[in-house]
């Protein structure tokens, strides 16, 4: 064989490498596009927010719940219109925020018991689909083939769904003192917002469009 005739099958055994890399790559189904998931993430939350929101009618809130709003209307207002300065209104306010979230324990654990049910019971029996992420053609899978579980979800949940961040907030809710309800209570929605942020810009510019949650959970979104 001649120098001229190697150099041609190499260049053809290149060419076939490269054939077979593109149609490995076209087995692999496509990502999930931010838009799918941030329309199934909509669906499923105003999904979950009816749900509690009807079970809520029929469970008792305290009559107290109103009247303690309107007094933290009252002294927002008062910020507002400079009557108070800022340390003033941190003060003034620590009490009825804790009040509030004390008054509405109730909702808060049928919300977390929704989100438990639906995030991660129901979509483990649903092969990895949430009604939302059912309408858009979307499903949740491990990175490495494998069968999805409940840990997958629940760790998943944990982040995306703010389970965690809910959860912490009820203990907090439920045994601390207004001081110290009032400020965990801002650094966890402050940790909570960061972490959607950060998922979001990965979901969108990362090629694999993999979030925050799906490193934790080792998993990914497709398209069906």
């Amino acid at each position: 064989m001649t120098k001229k005739e190697k150099v041609e099958v190499e260049e053809a055994e290149v060419i076939q490498k490269e054939e077979v890399s593109k149609k490995e790559e076209t087995k692999q189904p496509l990502k999930a596009y931010f838009g799918q998931r941030l329309a199934a993430y909509i669906i499923d939350i105003v999904l979950v927010t009816m749900v509690t929101s009807i079970v809520m009618l029929v469970v008792p809130v305290s009559d107290n719940l109103e009247k303690v709003e309107n007094e933290l209307t009252e002294i927002t207002e008062e910020r507002l219109a400079d009557k108070i300065t800022d340390e003033e209104y941190i003060q003034k306010s620590m009490g009825p925020s804790h009040d509030i979230a004390y008054y509405n324990v109730s909702y808060t654990i049928v919300d977390l018991v929704a989100v438990i049910l639906y995030f991660i019971v129901f979509q483990f029996y649903n092969n990895g689909q949430t009604l939302g992420k059912k309408v858009m053609k979307i499903r949740i899978v491990k990175t490495d083939g494998g069968p999805l579980t409940i840990n997958d979800l629940i760790f998943r949940t944990f982040i995306v769904n703010a389970l965690l961040a809910n959860m912490i907030t009820l203990g907090f809710t439920l045994f601390a003192n207004d001081y110290v309800y009032f400020y965990v209570s801002m650094i966890i929605e402050f940790l909570q917002l960061l972490a959607i942020a950060t998922i979001a810009i990965m979901v969108m510019y990362r090629k694999d469009g993999r979030g925050l949650q799906d490193f934790v959970a080792h998993t990914k979104v497709i398209q069906e």
